[in-house]
């Protein structure tokens, strides 16, 4: 499915490296399919971004992103 995502559309992975529901490899594999894909990984972010400096930092990448 990520093959199928045309080279301008620009695609934001991330994902954190504490998450236990889908490993962190699976966006690093999606990043490196999609040619215009930044992967970004927060140190020790869970699932669902529950802590608060890995919520923060989520949601600057985010923003950055989208601004960008």
């Amino acid at each position: 499915m990520a093959r199928s995502i045309p080279p301008s559309v620009s695609m934001l992975c991330l994902h954190g490296t504490g998450d236990t529901t889908i490993p962190w490899q699976e966006s690093e594999l999606c990043a490196s399919l999609v040619p215009s894909s930044q992967l970004v990984l927060v140190e020790g972010g869970d699932h669902n971004f529950t802590q608060q400096q890995a919520k923060e930092q989520m949601a600057w990448h985010v923003v950055d992103f989208v601004l960008s």
